[in-house]
């Protein structure tokens, strides 16, 4: 996994990721999330969000060559089996920037795997994701709704974008308690176990909540912490379990 952290600064705060927008054929309305780091030097591994037009989470993986003012990110090769078994098209795709400075929005190139492809133009855009687009993602969560029984309502956009943003800064998800990966645990479908927990209960009544505002935990821990009497801080509740260590 390839760090990624902040590079440029703009208008609008730190330019965090590169958004590719694919428009055309069975991708579209597919977006890769590209950490903007990773324009600037090659590397073996990158793995980066790609996020389906349903919502659904998965990582793709590509090694990533930088030649003046191009960078290619190839998804064949060895990373041809992962990506593969995530469903995604094998080939490369290649932004292409005014000058070997490699500022500003790149034109976005794709090929598909095969010696006699050629790099082609018009499948999608890209668009820079700042700093000051996640800090202030935030829904109204906690309105009672009347289902078989009273249930508070939880905001499913706010798991997505928190999993995006945790990946965004971090460049891979784990459960803040147990450090557990389940990307690379169980693939494609590893992202479906983790949960979003509410480092403040919204039990009591609806407020506005932020990212800042939730923990992401795998489906055992969030269990097991929502049994602590009183309930324990995400802190408090990895400190104790990582101090009992393995079985």
């Amino acid at each position: 996994m390839q760090p990624c952290g902040h590079s440029k600064r703009g208008a609008g705060g730190y330019i965090r990721m590169i958004i590719v927008k694919w428009l055309e054929g069975d991708s579209k309305g597919y977006d890769d999330h590209l950490p903007n780091d990773c324009i600037r030097v090659s590397a073996p591994l990158l793995e980066h969000a790609i996020v389906g037009p349903r919502g659904w989470i998965r990582i793709g993986r590509c090694s990533v060559s930088v030649n003046g003012k191009s960078v290619t990110f190839d998804y064949t090769g060895e990373h041809s089996a992962w990506n593969t078994e995530q469903e995604f098209y094998l080939g490369q795709m290649s932004f292409e920037f005014r000058d070997s400075s490699r500022a500003g929005i790149p034109e976005v190139l794709w090929k598909d795997r095969g010696d006699g492809e050629e790099f082609q133009s018009g499948y999608a855009v890209a668009e820079f994701r700042n700093d000051s687009n996640t800090r202030s993602i935030s829904s109204d969560e906690g309105d009672g709704q009347l289902k078989t029984h009273l249930e508070r309502e939880r905001s499913t956009a706010l798991r997505q974008e928190k999993l995006l943003d945790e990946l965004e800064r971090k460049g891979s998800i784990r459960c803040e308690v147990c450090l557990v990966d389940l990307v690379e645990q169980y693939g494609k479908h590893g992202l479906a176990g983790y949960e979003i927990h509410h480092r403040k209960p919204i039990a009591n009544g609806s407020r506005e909540t932020y990212l800042k505002d939730l923990a992401i935990l795998c489906a055992n821990c969030h269990r097991v912490l929502h049994r602590t009497k009183p309930l324990s801080s995400v802190k408090d509740f990895a400190k104790a379990i990582r101090l009992k260590g393995p079985n």
